[in-house]
């Protein structure tokens, strides 16, 4: 295999796990097979957002904490190759899942990566921590009660409104699209039941679930290990989606590690003022350059925000 992939090669890789019609002789996942890869473009949608105007050097490194089968790094691999015109910088992927073992998978074509089975937590913990894992949607899994119904319920509403987009939005003659707007209006009223109770049949699968046992360790703890040192690196960039636990995270990270980073996204799971919080931990370390970058009414299915900061 290549040590220098090129972006098709990454994004087969990727949607191996994600859609059912790619064939790359890998066992998918049981994953929401129908509306997984739209699930997968709202969230590369996001990542591409967030990574624009990135400015880092092969010497940065960054560090993606809860990484599930690795469309982060696919990104951050694409923008700086291709976009940004630089080398991919290095990748340390944390991930308590079993999805870590497609993370490994991706080393062979992204030798940029480095992939870390544990739970991210405020500090070393001697005792596994308890995990509930949802094999048919792996980016819900969690220490925390997750929200996984309202996401596919969203899910399927959005993919209907690109349905119906599409249907309406077909060029035709002007003289056709007299007879097919109001063939295709009416037919996407009717299909928006069938979508709906998709969603709902597939939130109920979703539901079942997995306790695991998974090891915890403080961010400080591993970039220790694998970077030997803040001193060793000019800077870092800090991705966090762990459905829930980003405080718990976030807490494990001295200051001293905190004056390396330079760039952090960080999924919100807003309860109790949760997103605030978050905020003034930012902005405590230096952060103070902040937006947030959501889909609305996807990310208000589940109070989830996406909050950017930068120095």
């Amino acid at each position: 295999m290549s040590d220098a992939p090129n972006t098709s090669t990454l994004h087969r890789w990727l949607h191996g796990w994600a859609d059912p019609k790619a064939k790359l002789g890998l066992d998918r996942p049981a994953f929401f097979t129908w509306c997984s890869p739209f699930l997968w473009e709202l969230i590369q949608e996001e990542y591409k957002l967030a990574l624009e105007g990135t400015d880092w050097t092969r010497s940065d490194v960054v560090v993606d904490v809860g990484a599930n089968i690795g469309t982060f790094a696919v990104c951050v691999r694409e923008y700086s190759t291709q976009v940004a015109g630089q080398s991919c910088p290095r990748v340390i992927a944390v991930e308590p899942t079993p999805e870590a073992d497609k993370l490994r998978q991706l080393v062979s074509f992204m030798p940029e990566l480095s992939v870390v089975q544990c739970a991210a937590g405020a500090k070393d913990a001697a005792e596994p921590l308890a995990l509930t894992y949802y094999p048919a949607m792996s980016v819900m899994s969690s220490s925390e009660e997750a929200a996984s119904g309202k996401v596919l319920v969203s899910l399927s509403f959005l993919k209907w409104r690109e349905f119906a987009g599409q249907l309406l939005g077909k060029r035709l003659h002007p003289a056709l699209r007299l007879f097919w707007v109001p063939l295709a209006a009416t037919l996407s009223l009717w299909t928006l039941p069938l979508f709906l109770l998709y969603g709902v049949v597939a939130a109920l699968r979703a539901r079942k679930s997995e306790s695991i046992q998974v090891p915890v360790r403080s961010l400080s703890s591993l970039l220790d290990e694998h970077l030997e040192g803040p001193d060793t690196v000019p800077g870092l960039f800090l991705k966090v989606d762990v459905e829930g636990a980003e405080e718990s995270v976030l807490a494990g990270v001295e200051p001293r590690w905190w004056a390396k980073v330079r760039t952090a996204m960080i999924e919100v799971h807003d309860i109790d003022g949760r997103y605030d919080r978050i905020a003034g931990v930012l902005r405590e370390a230096g952060l103070s350059a902040q937006r947030e970058l959501s889909d609305p009414e996807f990310r208000a299915s589940g109070a989830i925000r996406l909050l950017f900061a930068h120095r």
